[in-house]
């Protein structure tokens, strides 16, 4: 046995703060990334649009965006429904008609569909933190 002084072990982890949850970082925040999720857009063309490809690809998603631009075919929206794990639609971009057999296609389907109170990226975001927060 050594008799040499110990030293104290030293804490890897970041020093806990209340309930024992890990300290935040200051540096910048990252999304959660969700490689293999299929996510569907169905709204009006638009810069929005672009700007939630852009989000959802940051997180390793795919996006597929189908745009209302009067000329909706039942099949292609069914097409690409079919090849998406989540749907969002922003509800002022359609007719109430359009709105409710996207609804049925999805329940149909076992898709679920997340309306947007609007067509931008600020409205997805509210939406993610009202019923999925994923960070």
């Amino acid at each position: 046995m050594s008799l040499a002084p110990r030293r104290p072990r030293q804490r890897r982890s970041r020093a806990p703060t209340q309930f024992g949850r890990a300290a935040a970082t200051a540096g910048p925040l990252f999304p959660t990334r969700i490689p293999g999720v299929r996510i569907a857009y169905v709204g009006s063309h638009s810069e929005a649009a672009a700007e939630m490809q852009g989000y959802w690809q940051s997180r390793g998603a795919s996006f597929v965006h189908f745009a209302l631009d009067g000329n909706a075919e039942a099949l292609e929206l069914q097409t690409i429904l079919s090849h998406a794990d989540v749907v969002f639609h922003s509800a002022g971009d359609a007719t109430v008609e359009f709105q409710r057999e996207l609804m049925a296609v999805c329940e149909r389907a076992e898709k679920p569909l997340i309306v947007l109170d609007e067509s931008s990226l600020s409205g997805l975001t509210e939406a993610l933190c009202a019923c999925c927060p994923i960070g």
